[in-house]
């Protein structure tokens, strides 16, 4: 049984989810990171994203969120590579290529959607 604790969405795309509380897998099945105490860790162990109540600066009002298309298969997992040391170090990489990691194909895209580019991940309970 997969005990997904939320699906990570990018412009409507699934992208990635939490798994087993505190690991991040792409769709593609690839281990991203840690999710741990409402930080995105990678595998370095350095931040790289947070959740809107443990962000360190302030953050604008939530914008509306794109409809949401449906998951694909999971692919299998990769096996998770050792937990790293936590650091407060900010990781260089951004978080929408961290999590284009994990997709399994490009973003599917309506004319409808082609408006202004969005860097905002939306995070589902399931």
């Amino acid at each position: 049984m997969i005990t997904i604790r939320a699906s990570i969405y990018g412009r409507g795309d699934p992208v990635a989810y939490v798994f087993e509380n505190e690991h991040i897998y792409g769709t593609n099945g690839r281990h991203l990171g840690w999710f741990v105490q409402g930080i995105v860790y990678n595998q370095n162990g350095e931040r790289i994203g947070f959740t809107a109540t443990t962000c360190p600066v302030s953050i604008a009002k939530e914008r509306p969120k794109a409809k949401k298309l449906p998951r694909d298969e999971f692919r299998p997992r990769w096996r998770s590579p050792a937990f790293p040391y936590l650091s407060c170090r900010y990781a260089a990489q951004d978080l929408r290529d961290f999590l284009k990691e994990g997709q399994v194909s490009p973003p599917r895209r309506t004319s409808s959607s082609m408006g202004s580019p969005k860097t905002k991940y939306d995070v589902e309970s399931d």
